[in-house]
């Protein structure tokens, strides 16, 4: 998820949001990615094995190859 206005993305938990928005008390963001600045909108390419970024300050796209295993999910700036 992009946080706006800030130069990283939200690396979610989807069980745990899926939870949050039914009005639990969880806390779905697991970590923060550093990113280009201001980053709007994040999108995965099929295999949902690299993600873009696009920023909505600057004229640029992050690349991030994306490894989910069973303990989480690691990201490497592609």
């Amino acid at each position: 998820m992009a946080v706006r206005g800030e130069d990283r993305i939200a690396i979610l938990d989807m069980e745990w949001t899926v939870r949050q928005a039914g009005g639990a008390d969880a806390q779905a963001i697991r970590s923060y990615v550093t990113t280009i600045n201001g980053p709007a909108r994040v999108w995965f390419n099929a295999t949902e094995t690299i993600s873009y970024v696009v920023s909505q300050k600057v004229s640029k796209i992050d690349v991030f190859r994306v490894n989910p295993t069973r303990r989480g999910t690691r990201i490497f700036r592609g």
